[in-house]
């Protein structure tokens, strides 16, 4: 397998280039690049399926610049690569908030989750700005979202607000929502829901189904957070019995004492 090949691969429209690409490491990327700038929407496309294979410093870099590009479905194939990558650091942010303000909605989503996640104060005057103008709702959620993990207090409450929510889907949400905050000072709240035995997610065999309860949700978020401070098997998949709920019950009104 030779560079050419792969390129050869790529304007065919061959599914066995992601894999070729992913053997040739990062010698590939330079031809990938040039690809990334093909006249064709698809080969552009192709491309970045290919780029997000390789194991290399510059293919964060690479994505971010198809997040530029005219096609809305490679510029949501990009965030959606680099919203998988552990590769990203601070040398990223800039690029990446530059794209706050992008056209498609899907875009602005992403970005703004992958801005929250560098966990630095210098992705909030992007987030703020774009959040006070953004219409889409699904993206102006992922907005506060991204500005609660960094500390706004308002965004925050308004996340918690869920909890009450009337509809078990909505505090399910929400509970996936905080986890993604990731603030432990938080886990006040989570108290009523441990008494929650609605119906939440299917667990378990999908011939047999099985349904996990909102405080099974709970008690999972719990254990992400202080769960080496508990004796308890903690598994997602898990209807967690009374006799562990109480103990996650005391254990998170001991950190109110």
């Amino acid at each position: 397998m030779t560079i050419e090949t792969l390129r050869e691969q790529i304007l065919a429209a061959d599914d066995a280039a992601p894999v070729q690409a992913a053997q040739l490491g990062a010698p590939a990327l330079p031809v990938l690049s040039e690809l990334l700038s093909h006249k064709d929407p698809d080969v552009r496309n192709r491309s970045v399926d290919c780029v997000a294979e390789i194991d290399d410093d510059r293919v964060p870099s690479l994505l971010i610049k198809a997040l530029d590009d005219s096609s809305d479905a490679v510029s949501l194939n990009a965030i959606r690569e680099l919203s998988e990558r552990s590769q990203l650091d601070l040398s990223h942010l800039s690029p990446l908030a530059r794209h706050v303000t992008h056209r498609h909605p899907g875009v602005r989503q992403g970005v703004a989750l992958l801005l929250g996640q560098f966990d630095n104060q210098a992705a909030v005057a992007p987030l703020s700005r774009q959040f006070g103008n953004e219409a889409d709702p699904e993206a102006r959620q992922c907005f506060r979202l991204a500005l609660a993990r960094l500390g706004d207090t308002k965004r925050k409450e308004e996340i918690v607000s869920g909890l009450t929510n009337p509809a078990s889907e909505v505090r399910l949400q929400t509970l996936q929502d905080l986890e993604y905050v990731n603030d432990v000072g938080l886990s006040k709240h989570l108290l009523p829901l441990l008494d929650d035995q609605s119906q939440g997610y299917e667990i378990g065999d999908p011939d047999l189904p099985e349904f996990a309860r909102v405080c099974d949700a709970a008690v999972n978020l719990i254990g992400k957070w202080y769960g080496k401070a508990l004796n308890i098997e903690w598994d997602d998949l898990k209807v967690y019995s009374d006799d562990e709920l109480e103990t996650v019950r005391k254990y998170l009104k001991s950190l109110g004492e």
